[in-house]
């Protein structure tokens, strides 16, 4: 079954029932079994994939059954569209706000962006958020202590663990611009003077103190 709530498989039905003159009767007394037998049947519902029918979830914690797109708001079109700029790190633009319904609904089938109900997009945004602290801590690891080996990484959790690595990345931002600033004062001076610019493809802070040991 479609892992939608009750209260948004009861949404479609009303929806329905606002645009056609053949009503469906006493949806608010119906289950959510008999709530989606009826969305399946009036094809409220439209099937991605037949192949396995208990494989309601696709790989972005989507459902691989996704709901009409004509019966869902356009805020919520618009929010799947934002969630889908936000896994690429990237803006949302502005001309999305301006977009029609239908607009909306083209742009997601070109891209073949899936609709979120708000229970998945809660989980998929938890888990999307839950991997960028992750690889902060890693990248917060290497820049203070640059003792770790990246290409070891595997699993992004079970190597934070395995490595004991430093999790408090608090000034994350702050330290990381620290890096930066110390590595760019080092190359104006190694510019200014005539000796060697050493360029790490990995900067840390272990490295550029060494760097400015040996000035």
């Amino acid at each position: 079954m479609v892992k939608l709530l009750k209260v948004e498989l009861l949404a479609l039905v009303k929806n329905y029932n606002k645009k056609n003159k053949d009503k469906i009767l006493n949806a608010d007394k119906m289950h959510k079994n008999e709530l989606f037998a009826i969305c399946k049947e009036y094809s409220l519902l439209i099937s991605k994939s037949t192949n396995d029918t208990n494989d309601t979830n696709g790989s972005d914690g989507s459902d691989s059954s996704v709901i009409n797109l004509k019966n869902v708001s356009k805020s919520n079109l618009y929010q799947d569209i934002e969630f889908h700029f936000l896994k690429k790190h990237l803006k949302i633009p502005s001309d999305f706000s301006k977009m029609k319904k239908s607009e909306l609904i083209e742009y997601m089938e070109i891209n073949d962006i899936h609709h979120y109900t708000k229970e998945l997009l809660e989980k998929a945004a938890k888990t999307y958020h839950e991997n960028i602290t992750m690889k902060n801590i890693i990248y917060y690891n290497i820049l203070k202590y640059d003792d770790i080996d990246v290409n070891e990484i595997d699993d992004l959790r079970t190597f934070i663990d395995k490595n004991k690595l430093d999790t408090n990345i608090d000034h994350f931002t702050e330290y990381s611009a620290l890096v930066q600033n110390i590595y760019a004062a080092y190359s104006k001076y190694c510019t200014s003077i005539g000796c060697e610019i050493i360029n790490d493809k990995m900067k840390s802070m272990p490295k550029i103190l060494n760097h400015l040991k040996h000035l």
